[in-house]
């Protein structure tokens, strides 16, 4: 088994989510890393997080992926070329998980 696929990559810190991160993470058999190291070897099926009062805005990143149907999650510096903004590691993975859940 590859150790890797069983990586979580979650934007810290973790007390900011509705859920228990790390009870989800335990249930999942993941564990769990800070998103700005995101090496993209991280598992594929996550449970999604939902941020302590935020309003389910759609996320620019989600809106971005959807509309060019990606195979792959794009880099910081492939996203800066293609949408003249700059995104931390953290918002890419977690646009990136959602879009997965698609």
């Amino acid at each position: 088994m590859n150790p890797s696929k069983g990586i979580w990559y979650v934007g810290f810190p973790t007390y900011r989510y509705n859920e228990d991160v790390q009870a989800l993470a335990a249930e999942n058999g993941l564990r769990i890393l800070n998103a700005r190291f995101d090496a993209g070897d991280g598992a594929k099926d996550v449970p999604t997080l939902t941020v302590k009062g935020d309003k389910q805005k759609p996320s620019p990143l989600l809106d971005y992926f959807r509309k060019s149907k990606l195979e792959e999650k794009p880099t910081i510096s492939e996203l800066k070329e293609a949408t003249g903004e700059k995104y931390s590691g953290s918002e890419i993975t977690e646009a990136w998980h959602e879009y997965e859940a698609d």
